[in-house]
Formats: C-alpha cells, structure tokens, sequence
C-alpha cells in the first residue's frame, strides 16, 4: 500500500493544537496528547494510521503527526468546534 500525505485541513489543525500544548511549563502540566494510544482499540487505529500515511509504528510519531492522528478520532462536528474556537481566539486578538 502507498502512503497517503495527511489531509491538508487536519495537518493545520494539528499544527494549531500542538501550538496550544507547547509551553515552557508542558513537563509538569502533564499536557501533551488527549488519547491513550495503549488502549487495544486505539493501538489498532493507530497502527492502521501508521501504515496508511507510511509512518513507521515501530517509532514514536512526531507530536505533528500524533496530534494528527487523535483530532482523525474525532467527528467532523467536533473538528469544526476546534476550527471554531482558533477562529474566535485569532478574531479576538486581532487589533
């Protein structure tokens, strides 16, 4: 099987979620992802998704592509909340 690139949509989104777990102080917050991928069913999915986009399962994925990975989880209804709210934050901070 060839490997896919990730769809442009969810590789920007992810780029914006990882921005909002990337602090100085990540180490104690404990905020880096937001699915245990040694679930069974969730550990499936992953090296599903592992092989679809020709990442290797063996390896840790970058935090891009893990986050990634866990907003795919997510339902479309869901995804458009996230895009919602990085529009309001971007509107609210515009001058």
């Amino acid at each position: 099987m060839q490997a896919a690139e990730l769809p442009k949509e969810i590789a920007e989104l992810a780029a914006k979620v990882f921005e909002t777990t990337d602090k100085p102080d990540r180490a104690t917050t404990c905020i880096y992802y937001m699915v245990n991928v040694q679930h069974p069913v969730i550990a499936m999915l992953k090296h599903r998704f592992c092989q679809r986009y020709g990442i290797d399962p063996h390896h840790p994925m970058s935090d891009i592509q893990r986050t990634a990975f866990e907003l795919m989880l997510f339902r479309g209804d869901v995804l458009k909340m996230i895009e919602d709210d990085f529009k309001t934050r971007s509107e609210s901070d515009a001058p």
